[in-house]
């Protein structure tokens, strides 16, 4: 890959790699040093091929080598919502209330997200979050692709079952 390749495709396409560096990771100093160590690698010993895919792959498998190995983990902070006043004079509070609603739905199915075993979070946060299609997941999971369309929707129905659980017990 030619280094100007690689600079644009480092510009496109760092917010997506560094949000699923933070989403192993849960922080965001170790989530930018694991992009940095991928396009590291990337530089020294990339050759031919789907980049997106193998670049995704690097940097689970520095996660893993790294991080996951040493059973350092970190919490997870949640940060609050900032609102911009002039853009919340500018809202209706229909508007408000629709965006709050949103917001919560976002919420829970972060978290219920994070609550699935390892290879399930993954092939969700891959699929759904950084939208690869199943090859790619399954390339950079090392899983068949139909192995990744019954997790999908194994854990698609087991979080439709538990959203309308949550929500029939509210009622």
């Amino acid at each position: 890959m030619e280094k100007d390749e690689l600079i644009c495709y480092y510009q496109q396409h760092y917010r997506t790699l560094f949000l699923f560096a933070l989403s192993l990771t849960k922080n965001k100093e170790d989530a930018e040093d694991l992009v940095a160590n991928a396009f590291l690698k990337a530089i020294l010993c990339y050759e031919d091929g789907n980049f997106k895919a193998w670049i995704y792959k690097v940097i689970r498998n520095e996660f893993i080598n790294t991080y996951h190995n040493k059973k350092r983990f970190v919490k997870r902070k949640e940060s609050g919502q900032e609102w911009d006043r002039e853009e919340a004079w500018a809202r209706t509070s229909e508007d408000i209330l629709q965006e709050y609603i949103r917001q919560e739905e976002k919420r829970w199915l972060y978290h219920q997200i994070y609550q699935l075993p390892d290879k399930e979070r993954q092939v969700m946060i891959l699929s759904s979050f950084h939208e690869l299609n199943d090859e790619e997941t399954g390339k950079i999971l090392n899983l068949t692709v139909s192995n990744v369309r019954v997790i999908k929707h194994r854990v698609k129905k087991k979080l439709i079952e538990l959203y309308e659980k949550e929500k029939g017990e509210d009622q």
